[in-house]
């Protein structure tokens, strides 16, 4: 059988929230708790999670999860999966998904989809959908390009595969993706979204 693995990015500094915005509070728990939560239930495959700023506050309040440290984290999230990658190098997983931390509207039926989507199209990349020019997490990749996730430069991120291997990709788009792929970077953006739902 298969083995997969899910990379939760949560090593940023969230500067423009203004402290830890992974330990901000949504529906009765953090944003990196809440999409751990949603990614172990799941059941796709091992749950990865990759600290950086602010790490001793959030290990802190982590569930029991397996994660990493990336001591370069200001460099760029492309640090963030290139350490995340390498830990999951001891095993032979077909593939992973890459979540961020900050997008707590990010439903087990969205990691459904991109999974029936591979298996459809059998495309070694897929992202998701923010409207009609903009692509982003939840993302997948095939283990084919698991070296060039590796190989990511600090201040890049993985939607340069997809520019790249265009003709590998896919796309699941969502009629709301606007409001499902919803990310907090500000304060302002989590009031406004506990507004509204």
């Amino acid at each position: 059988m298969d083995k997969y693995a899910i990379l939760i990015l949560a090593a940023g500094e969230a500067t423009r929230y203004g402290s830890a915005k992974q330990l901000a509070q949504y529906k009765g728990d953090s944003l990196v708790n809440g999409v751990i939560t949603m990614a172990e239930e799941s059941k796709i495959g091992q749950v990865l999670v990759v600290l950086g700023a602010h790490v001793d506050s959030i290990i802190a309040q982590l569930p029991r999860v397996d994660y990493i440290i990336n001591k370069d984290w200001s460099q760029g999230m492309g640090s963030s999966i290139s350490a995340g990658m390498e830990s999951l190098s001891g095993v032979n997983y077909q593939g992973v998904f890459i979540l961020l931390a900050d997008q707590p509207l990010i439903l087990k039926k969205h990691l459904d989809d991109i999974m029936s989507l591979r298996k459809l199209d059998q495309k070694g990349i897929i992202f998701s959908s923010y409207g009609t020019d903009q692509v982003g997490p939840p993302a997948y990749f095939d283990k084919k390009y698991f070296s060039k996730l590796v190989s990511l430069p600090p201040k890049v991120g993985a939607k340069k595969l997809y520019d790249i291997y265009r003709e590998d990709s896919s796309l699941i788009s969502y009629a709301s993706a606007q409001a499902t792929l919803y990310d907090i970077d500000t304060e302002a953006d989590l009031i406004k979204l506990k507004r509204s739902t």
